[in-house]
Parts: structure tokens; C-alpha cells; sequence
């Protein structure tokens, strides 16, 4: 399977694919690719044989040109010849962040917003199935001449009326200190939201298929 971006030659790049062994990996691969791809219009992917860096941690390499499209540029995984796996199996368990452009931060923070209140009711029945449901939250670090800044994946512990209370799921990356007691989390400090069910992890793009599945099988 294959999973290719759709539009990128119209903006003067080339299209950006993913080798995948996996099908049920494929929205994690569709997240990956419009974050690849929307940070390559501000700035272009390097030549072929270089090692790109997704996220915190998280390493593909550009292996070339397509052997029957030339607009398709092919990503595989770190080690020469080696898939993406590693790098999908981080983003599909809800523990690791991937690089986003501003425009695309500002369309996922505004997904998760507008679907957080859905989101509160769909803890509870999601845990008692043995779900972990996930809240990205924005840290920063201004204690160096350079602000730094990261979102973090926290697990959600509990719900009281509008916030979630939830304790940071991984340690920072490039934010250092990171508190490790559980906090409180609003709508207005979200950027996202994900619940892992079933092998499978959800976010704000699937609520309707979420909702579907968890509610009616309460």
C-alpha cells in the first residue's frame, strides 16, 4: 500500500509517498504526510539520501524520485531502504509529536477546540473498554536566549465538568523540566486530542466515526 499526497505539484513541489506494510496504518501515514507536506511549502525537502528530521526523535530519509512518476517524491524509513514503521508506530500509540507549520498547528488546535466537549464524553466509555485517551498540550521554555517550545501528549487521568486532569505521557524533547504531576487542561490550552481503542487511535478528524463506535457499544 501506498499512501501519496494529492495537489503538492500545483504549488510547485513534488508529491510526497509513503511505502506502507501495514493498511492499518494509514491514517497515522495520512497525518504524517500532510505535516511533511505542509512544512515543505515554507521550506522545500532536501535531496534525495538526506535524513529529515518529523518530530522530536523522529527520523525518515528521502530516498528518491518514484521508478515510474517523477512528480512522486519517496520517503522510507531512517535506515537506508529500511520502512516507516518505527516512525508510524510512535504516532499510532498517541506518545510522540510530529512537526507542524503554523497553518496547520492553527487547523488542528481548531479541530480539537471545536470537538472538545464531544471529546469529555467519549473518556469515560473509552477507558472502561481499555482505551487511553490523550490530550496535546504546548509547553515552553524561556529560561535560555531562545524560547523554546513544544507540544507535549499527556494521558488523560480523569474528567470534571469542562477540563481534563492528565499527567505528561512522555519526557520533552526539546522543552527540559517538564513537571511530572498531573495537571489540569482546558479547552483553551489544548491542541489536540487522541483516544487509542482497539489497536487503533482516533483524533479530532474522526470524531463522527469515534462517537459511532464507542457510543453504541456502551
Amino acid at each position: 500500500v501506498v499512501a501519496c499526497t494529492c495537489g503538492l505539484t500545483r504549488c510547485g513541489r513534488h508529491e510526497i509517498a509513503l511505502q506502507l506494510n501495514d493498511p492499518s496504518r494509514v491514517d497515522a501515514a495520512a497525518d504524517l504526510l500532510a505535516s511533511i507536506a505542509s512544512l515543505s511549502l515554507e521550506t522545500p525537502i532536501p535531496e534525495a539520501d538526506s535524513l529529515i528530521e518529523v518530530g522530536p526523535g523522529l527520523h525518515l530519509r528521502v530516498s528518491g524520485l518514484h521508478p515510474d512518476n517523477d512528480t512522486v517524491l519517496m520517503i522510507e524509513g531512517a535506515e537506508s531502504g529500511g520502512d516507516c514503521d518505527r516512525v508510524l508506530d510512535r504516532l499510532t500509540s498517541g506518545a510522540a509529536a510530529i512537526y507542524r507549520s503554523t497553518r496547520s498547528t492553527a487547523r488542528h488546535r481548531s479541530l480539537a477546540v471545536e470537538s472538545w466537549y464531544r471529546f469529555l464524553s467519549l473518556v469515560e466509555p473509552a477507558v472502561a473498554r481499555g482505551g487511553q485517551c490523550f490530550v496535546e498540550v504546548p509547553w515552553e521554555d524561556a529560561s535560555g536566549e531562545e524560547t523554546r517550545r513544544e507540544h507535549l501528549w499527556m494521558t488523560v487521568e480523569s474528567v470534571k465538568g469542562e477540563v481534563v486532569t492528565a499527567r505528561p505521557a512522555h519526557d520533552g524533547a526539546i522543552v527540559q523540566g517538564v513537571p511530572e504531576d498531573a495537571c489540569r487542561v482546558s479547552k483553551d490550552e489544548v491542541c489536540s486530542w487522541r483516544v487509542h481503542l482497539d489497536d487503533d487511535t482516533w483524533g479530532p478528524e474522526q470524531i463522527d466515526r469515534l462517537e459511532a463506535m464507542v457510543l453504541t457499544n456502551e
